[in-house]
């Protein structure tokens, strides 16, 4: 591997092991009710303080993450050097932590808790261990995603019509696959792909009805795994749902002048107090590292994949990546 492809894997490993463990990490996820006739489709959430709070309080009881009083002392052997050993020193110290700390909850499904191991904050943090367990060639990392696939029979929250949160733990489960070849590792997923794929398709702004990766960080959760059951099967059925989902995606949210992601629909053309377009930080990274996952993969020839050349020529639309912004 090379030292580029090494950093970017390592960093790449690191900001999905970090995300579980940041307190409040889920508190962005709105889920109040819809607006505006589509029944289906949340509003943003009221930004107070007391909803912030709240939201903190019912993450920590899904083990989301945490916010103790005393959270103990700053780590004092990691180096801030973008160096491979210094950043695969940073990685093993998260990743061994977060074993540690949330191990005992990857395979439990407590309801009253609101408590499942299948659901997208966990296989963020899943895909980190499988990426980590080949970078550090660390077999520890690859064994603990072993058992969690095993523990759920290699299936996932939602079965039938999995929406992009719910199919994101199939990134892990296909990961498997393509170094194992076990069949069922991937026959749940690629059953709920066909009914998908069978499903009737949503185009933009039907009365209603949401198109299927309508938030921003559905493009961090499904399209990677689309791009792996291609990679498994060799069927480009999968690439083309991919790549025109993508595509409707981008036609709603991405901003043109700020070439930034809305968070979703309800969020198009809010503003902060000062005026600027009111984006969300966290999601721009989904949709970065989104992107990363899915070019990992997806075949060199498919005519969505790249930037045409010239600087007068713009990218696809179908995959097109927020620039980056000084804030």
């Amino acid at each position: 591997m090379s030292v580029r492809r090494k950093l970017e894997a390592l960093a790449l490993a690191t900001s999905l092991c970090l995300f579980v463990s940041v307190p409040g990490a889920g508190a962005q996820q709105p889920e109040t009710p819809a607006a505006s006739g589509l029944t289906d489709t949340p509003v943003a959430p009221p930004n107070t303080e007391a909803t912030r709070l709240a939201t903190i309080t019912r993450d920590n009881s899904r083990m989301f993450g945490s916010d103790p009083e005393d959270p103990g002392p700053l780590a004092k052997d990691l180096s801030p050097a973008l160096k491979p050993a210094a950043v695969e020193a940073a990685i093993r110290k998260v990743a061994d932590w977060q074993l540690a700390e949330s191990q005992k909850y990857f395979t439990v499904i407590d309801p009253a808790r609101q408590l499942d191991g299948r659901i997208w904050t966990w296989s963020a943090l899943y895909t980190g261990y499988d990426a980590i367990a080949d970078t550090l060639s660390e077999k520890k990392y690859w064994d603990a995603m072993e058992n969690v696939g095993n523990a759920y029979h290699w299936g996932l929250r939602n079965e039938k019509h999995p929406n992009g949160d719910d199919m994101s733990i199939a990134q892990m489960y296909i990961e498997h696959y393509l170094k194992e070849k076990k069949p069922e590792q991937i026959a749940v997923i690629q059953s709920a792909m066909s009914q998908i794929l069978s499903d009737p398709r949503v185009e933009l702004n039907p009365d209603g009805k949401r198109i299927e990766w309508w938030w921003c960080d559905a493009l961090f959760m499904a399209p990677p795994t689309w791009v792996r059951m291609y990679t498994a099967t060799g069927d480009k059925k999968y690439v083309q749902f991919l790549d025109e989902e993508w595509a409707k995606t981008s036609q709603l949210l991405y901003d043109k002048d700020a070439h930034l992601y809305w968070r979703d629909a309800s969020y198009i053309g809010k503003t902060e107090k000062n005026g600027q377009k009111l984006f969300w930080s966290r999601g721009q990274g989904w949709v970065m590292g989104g992107l990363a996952r899915t070019l990992q993969y997806l075949p060199k020839d498919d005519p969505k994949r790249g930037a045409r050349q010239g600087p007068e020529r713009r990218r696809p639309l179908a995959l097109r990546c927020p620039r980056p912004r000084r804030i």
